[in-house]
């Protein structure tokens, strides 16, 4: 469950008890939850005499009474405005010694979240809650989905083979007719070249005949797809090849051939799709990405949590946006090209089947099969080699709402980067007992370096009275000493004196009983695979990294100085935020977006990269497929009520395909760029 520190309220109460009008106790200091109260006491203020507490309390009521009769005020010119100049974030020295809680000094609030440069963010805002689907009854497991694929693949690939070569060699016969080359003897007669492909025609529907009987379900119900389009395609494009022998001119067989290999290619493609998220299943330590509504200042953002492979299989195979879409759009388009070309065949005296099978084939462009299929199953093939899988479409919609990500200390450096690199005491004082008190101060935190010094040192003591400071430390009891864990900025903030020499880059400071005792040098080893996490999710379309753990020498300088990024979009808000978001767990009641079989960043980072690529690239062919089949369908009408139906060849339909299809492919292909 999730852990939420509530924010501190006064009300009039608490302000009289504070300038002594009510009991002299005055109320104890927040703290983080079940960490008692501990040193350092803030200092007290001094008390107000009641008199002049009550004269001021009643001249302030006087003041806000409002008189009997306001007098009129004359009129003012309003006054220019000046525009202000936006105050920076917070500034961090490029300095990798200087600490970040130095620059914050005076602004420690002024590390707001702002989700779009350039524009105000709310200060309230109501999170969006989803309400988690219910599972269908019929799931397939991962363990029966790779059964089925692997049992469909070889004849699958061999018919996707052979439909292939059928719809190259029809098309190359296309583009001879079409560019006007005679030089191939026996190939000067257009009927011949008409029998050719129409042979080749009914050759691609024998070998797509799974697409087709999908195709006439889907006509049979009321689910319509872009299936729906291939049997009445089918039948058209045979009808119209006989009459085109017979008056002389090419048929459009090459471009149905084409349809049917888009569509056969769709349905292999999925299939590794869903092999490949399978397998994800299958390795060991497997982790949820889930997104937390409100999580993040009333945003939601996405963190590693709890795995839910049952509800990863129903989700699996959701139903994506194109058959939404296509249910509306496939129908409509069938009966428009169906009243379309008999208008058109009365106006113009002109063939029926000629014109409308040149409106379907217009009004099914490739993109209407490859619309999901084709950027679904590169991001796929991307994430596996990542060892992670999203959750179908239902997972990439889950995860592209997420406008923040929390970076765990063990995420942006795995086990075995962190390692101890020395140690140097001050006084009295032994490295053993410098490094358990250390130890057992951080322990409860989420720091790693405690690990660290747990390996290296005695066995922990017990520790009382813990506390967390914004300004990058810990305070804890342990028996009678008091003991002071963090940076260099922390240790003089709490009037510790340091000595000459006392000035290391990556250490931990340790104070006890308001005395330097030792510091703790610590490596941080970065990753290849850390740096191209932060580098993907620089961009503006990324959900914004916020920096969450205990480790107070995990700052944004450190970590511009260590990955040699800029980091501008990088949000480190102080240590008792940042360890109330640690604190977040990401459970059942969160939406599972994704499951991720490896630890570090670059799996999260790049299931939530790809969520939001995915959407964008399924989006946008959807638009082209609408588009270039309203476009295309004019375009045919028109040429047909104006007797310029013989400009419509089975050529020139290809290059209209290929400009709307080279438009998709630069879509789908943008999910391997993020």
């Amino acid at each position: 469950m999730r852990d939420y520190v509530p924010e501190e309220e006064f009300t009039l109460e608490d302000i009289l008890r504070e300038f002594g009008s009510g009991p002299d106790t005055p109320p104890p200091e927040p703290v983080l939850p079940g960490m008692p109260e501990a040193f350092p006491t803030l200092p007290e203020i001094p008390e107000l005499p009641p008199d002049a507490c009550s004269e001021e309390l009643n001249r302030e009521e006087e003041t806000q009474e409002e008189p009997a009769e306001a007098p009129k005020e004359p009129k003012r010119r309003k006054p220019k405005r000046v525009r202000k100049e936006k105050k920076p974030l917070a500034e961090v020295s490029d300095d990798p010694y200087v600490d970040d809680f130095e620059a914050l000094e005076g602004d420690e609030a002024d590390y707001a979240f702002s989700m779009s440069p350039g524009k105000a963010e709310k200060k309230q805002r109501q999170p969006r809650m989803e309400q988690i689907p219910e599972v269908p009854e019929k799931v397939r497991s991962a363990e029966s989905i790779l059964r089925d694929v692997e049992t469909r693949e070889k004849s699958m690939d061999l018919r996707l083979r052979i439909c292939l070569v059928v719809t190259v060699v029809n098309l190359l016969l296309a583009i001879y007719h079409g560019i006007g080359l005679h030089w191939i003897h026996g190939f000067e007669n257009v009927a011949a070249l008409g029998v050719i492909s129409l042979l080749l025609l009914l050759c691609a529907v024998g070998v797509a005949y799974d697409v087709i009987y999908k195709g006439l379900r889907q006509l049979g119900g009321s689910h319509y797809g872009s299936e729906a389009f291939l049997p009445i395609l089918s039948v058209a494009g045979v009808v119209e090849a006989v009459f085109a022998i017979i008056a002389g001119r090419l048929p459009f067989c090459a471009l149905v051939s084409m349809n049917l290999l888009c569509a056969l290619w769709a349905q292999q493609r999925q299939a590794e799709a869903l092999r490949s998220a399978a397998l994800v299943l299958q390795g060991t330590a497997l982790h949820g990405v889930r997104r937390i509504d409100g999580a993040w200042q009333g945003h939601s953002a996405a963190a590693r949590g709890e795995a839910d492979t049952e509800y990863f299989e129903a989700m699996l195979e959701s139903d994506g946006p194109q058959k939404k879409v296509l249910r509306v759009y496939v129908p409509i388009a069938i009966v428009l090209s169906l009243l379309l070309a008999g208008l058109a065949a009365l106006l113009g005296q002109l063939n029926f089947f000629w014109i409308w099978t040149a409106l379907l084939l217009v009004a099914s462009p490739i993109s209407c099969f490859l619309c999901f299929a084709l950027p679904n199953g590169l991001l796929v093939d991307r994430l596996a080699r990542k060892k992670a899988a999203l959750c179908g479409w239902y997972g990439a919609q889950v995860l592209n709402r997420c406008e923040a990500l929390f970076l765990r200390n063990g995420e942006l450096f795995p086990e075995g980067s962190l390692k101890l690199s020395g140690i140097k005491v001050f006084g009295s004082y032994q490295s053993g007992q410098v490094m358990s008190y250390a130890a057992a101060v951080l322990q409860g935190t989420g720091c790693d370096a405690a690990s660290v010094l747990t390996s290296a040192g005695e066995p922990l003591p017990l520790i009382g009275a813990l506390r967390a400071f914004d300004e990058g430390g810990y305070s804890g009891e342990i028996g009678t000493d008091t003991v002071l864990v963090g940076t260099l900025s922390f240790l003089k903030r709490m009037g510790v004196h340091l000595e000459s020499g006392a000035r290391v880059r990556q250490a931990l400071y340790v104070a006890i009983n308001g005395e330097l005792a030792g510091l703790i040098a610590l490596r941080y080893e970065a990753s290849t695979g850390v740096q191209r996490a932060l580098k993907s999710l620089s961009g503006r379309s990324a959900p914004a990294p916020v920096i969450s753990g205990g480790d107070v020498l995990i700052t944004p300088a450190m970590l511009r100085a260590k990955f040699r990024l800029p980091l501008d979009r990088l949000i480190c808000p102080p240590l008792r935020e940042r360890l109330r978001c640690a604190g977040i767990t990401a459970c059942g009641e969160d939406l599972q977006g994704a499951v991720v079989a490896k630890g570090g960043l670059e799996p999260i980072s790049a299931v939530c990269m790809g969520a939001k690529a995915l959407v964008t690239a399924v989006h946008t062919a959807l638009v082209l497929s609408v588009l270039a089949g309203i476009v295309g369908m004019i375009v045919i009408f028109l040429l047909a009520t104006t007797d310029g139906m013989a400009l419509v060849t089975c050529a020139r339909l290809l290059g209209f395909a290929l400009i709307w299809g080279a438009a998709f492919l630069i879509a789908a292909m943008s999910v391997l760029k993020k």
